[in-house]
């Protein structure tokens, strides 16, 4: 999840606060940060686990090579542009994609 949706869901919810100067400076480094490591050794990591799911998937009959597919194939974004991103449970990020979802269509 990134920031940006994370500040979608704070003003939706009436829970945000102003963007300070110092948000506004890492948002902006944090991108330039992203182009630096995707040409450097993003790419370079992405592939890596998009290899490891392929060889996963080879073996899929070997019961615990499943969960390493999808393991592997959520890591290749983070893995290509870690930085701005924000780690949370799967069930919170479902809850915030819905509600940003449900302003945009004004449900």
């Amino acid at each position: 999840m990134t920031q940006a949706e994370l500040q979608k869901y704070r003003k939706i919810s009436g829970a945000g606060h102003k963007t300070s100067i110092t948000e506004q400076t890492f948002r902006i480094t944090s991108g330039f940060l992203n182009i630096v490591w995707m040409f450097t050794f993003g790419w370079i990591l992405a592939l890596v686990h998009f290899v490891s799911a392929v060889i996963n998937l080879a073996f899929f009959w070997m019961i615990f090579t499943i969960p390493n597919i999808s393991g592997n194939w959520k890591l290749m974004s983070v893995a290509l542009m870690p930085f701005n991103k924000v780690i949370v449970p799967s069930e919170i990020a479902k809850e915030i994609r819905i509600a940003i979802s449900r302003n945009q269509l004004n449900i």
